[in-house]
């Protein structure tokens, strides 16, 4: 079983990022690890989803495709392991 919290192959992360000013959006998308490379992971992530201001439990789809992407591994929050294990517990979109 894992000991560290950095995402690896074979897990499903969520990974969030900010879009900055003027607008100071906050995104996120679920993914899959599917490569490592040092400090970095590439994900197949599936669709980018964005928080309603009015109410934290509501989101919305901008983007359905999936597609890669190779993100900081420390950018990512693993929601479940390879092994099956569910490590943080996070709302799903």
């Amino acid at each position: 079983m894992k000991k560290s919290g950095a995402p690896e192959k074979g897990d499903l992360v969520r990974y969030k990022w900010n879009s900055g000013p003027p607008a100071d959006i906050d995104f996120f998308a679920n993914a899959l690890v599917i490569g490592e490379s040092g400090i970095a992971v590439k994900l197949l992530i599936f669709g980018i989803w964005r928080e309603l201001e009015n109410n934290t439990q509501k989101y919305r789809a901008l983007k359905t495709e999936t597609w890669e992407m190779t993100v900081p591994r420390v950018e990512c929050k693993i929601i479940r392991t390879r092994q099956g294990e569910i490590v943080n517990s996070v709302s799903s979109a």
